[in-house]
C-alpha cells in the first residue's frame, strides 16, 4: 500500500498504460513462441518452466513501469492557472 493518497484518476491512467502494454506484449510473447522461437528444441521437456519465468518477467516490468507513470504523475507539479484557482477559492470560502 503506498504511504501517501494517491489521486484516482492518476492510478488510472497508470493501470491503463500497464493494462495496454500488457495486451500489445502478450500478443508479441505469443507470435515469438509460435513463429520464430525454438524453446522446444533448446529447453525440451522444461520449455514450459522457462516460457512461464520469462513471461513472469515481463509481468514484473510492466507493473513497475505502471506503477513508475503513476509516481511521475504524482510528483508533477499543477498547472500554474490550477493553482491560482484554488488560492482564490480558499480565500473566498
Amino acid at each position: 500500500m503506498p504511504v501517501r493518497h494517491v489521486i484516482f484518476r492518476h492510478a488510472l491512467i497508470g493501470g491503463l498504460t500497464a493494462a495496454v502494454l500488457w495486451e500489445i506484449s502478450r500478443r508479441v510473447l505469443v507470435w515469438y513462441y509460435k513463429a520464430v522461437s525454438m524453446v522446444n528444441v533448446i529447453y525440451g521437456s522444461i520449455t514450459t518452466t522457462v516460457i512461464a519465468l520469462l513471461c513472469i518477467e515481463v509481468v514484473a516490468v510492466i507493473l513497475l513501469l505502471g506503477a513508475q507513470v503513476i509516481a511521475e504523475l504524482e510528483n508533477t507539479p499543477p498547472p500554474r492557472n490550477l493553482t491560482r484557482i484554488k488560492n482564490l477559492l480558499t480565500i473566498i470560502y
